[in-house]
């Protein structure tokens, strides 16, 4: 299987509207609160049924890995991948972090991550099931920009919008925009959607006694 169809049968683009990029250039201009976007169709009836179960330690761990660039004010990007599992119920396990262009107002995927990227993790199971990446504002649409850009062009596809560079944890992704591939285009999903789309789940779920000098505390 080639790197460009297990990602989704689109190879990446690179480039910053139609220049060069360099890693973290001088700012380019900031998209604005509210740029022209594409003008998305209303929802289908049917939205796509799979469920994307994500570990909150795993919100926790994009987090931190988007704070060194909120501060260095620059969008930036991850994936998540994971397990595929039956009845369209599949596992998000693994942040990966691709070597990326990024400049205050977009960013792109070098090239040649995707290979190692691609190599690396389908030696171990894992396949790509979303893209996160940041937006300098409050605002968490698709642009065009991003819908040229997305990581694949199939069906169902999944990409999360972080707001003001990924600067605040959200770990109900409630601020987070959320969107979904449905008949070619980037449809925003609305909080019920979202919620059927994306289970959030514990990583830890802690029942023990609390320590008590040195002992375990029994108060039944």
């Amino acid at each position: 299987m080639s790197a460009s169809s297990w990602w989704g049968g689109r190879k990446r683009r690179n480039g910053h509207r139609g220049e060069k990029a360099t890693k973290l250039a001088s700012p380019a201009p900031m998209r604005a609160a509210a740029p022209a976007v594409t003008s998305s169709p209303p929802s289908p009836p049917c939205m796509h049924t799979a469920v994307l179960v994500v570990p909150r330690y795993l919100v926790h761990a994009t987090f931190d890995a988007f704070l060194p660039y909120w501060r260095a004010r620059v969008e930036t990007a991850c994936f998540w991948f994971g397990v595929r599992g039956s009845e369209g119920r599949h596992t998000a396990t693994t942040l990966v972090l691709p070597r990326l262009y990024q400049t205050s107002g977009n960013y792109s995927v070098v090239p040649d991550t995707l290979g190692d990227v691609a190599r690396a993790l389908r030696a171990q199971g894992l396949t790509n099931l979303a893209q996160v990446h940041t937006h300098p504002s409050g605002w968490v649409g698709h642009s065009l920009y991003d819908d040229a850009h997305a990581y694949s062009t199939q069906e169902g596809a999944l990409s999360l919008v972080w707001p003001h560079y990924g600067r605040t944890l959200d770990v109900e992704l409630s601020s987070v925009g959320i969107h979904e591939l449905r008949n070619g285009a980037w449809v925003r999903l609305n909080s019920q959607e979202a919620a059927q789309r994306i289970s959030l789940v514990d990583s830890v779920a802690d029942f023990r006694w609390a320590p008590n000098a040195g002992g375990i505390a029994d108060e039944e």
